[in-house]
């Protein structure tokens, strides 16, 4: 079988499985909680945030969302200039897109999901 729905379901890494285990092993802890437990589990965050800052170029920082949505939701209002994406684009882009005051531009596409034209002035 060849799993294509990794919306929310997508395996883990072995890399990421094992740097995981002991927390999930452990129970679970708010990072945000100021008791002891939550204390260590805001140090194991940072500790991954620098690990993956450490792995791109310097100057920037790493934020880490819950999900895809509200990447995506920062993403979009972040970017300047217009929005341009295709009618078969997730709601939450589509969404957040047309509550921005910017332009948007919303690409058909053909049976096969491939864009079925383009303006010329995009």
């Amino acid at each position: 079988m060849i799993y294509l729905d990794y919306q929310a379901t997508t395996p883990l890494a072995p890399e990421a499985l094992k740097a995981m285990l002991p927390w999930l092993e452990q129970g679970h802890a708010n990072p945000h909680s100021p008791h002891r437990a939550g204390r260590q589990a805001r140090a194991a965050v940072e500790v991954a945030r620098d690990q993956v800052a450490a792995l791109l170029p310097p100057g920037g920082r790493v934020v880490f969302t819950s999900g895809a949505t509200e990447a995506l939701n920062w993403a979009i209002k972040g970017a300047s200039g217009g929005i341009v994406t295709t009618a078969i684009e997730h709601a939450a882009v589509l969404d957040t897109a047309a509550a921005t005051e910017r332009p948007l531009t919303v690409l058909p596409v053909d049976g096969e999901g491939l864009v079925a034209a383009c303006p010329d002035d995009i």
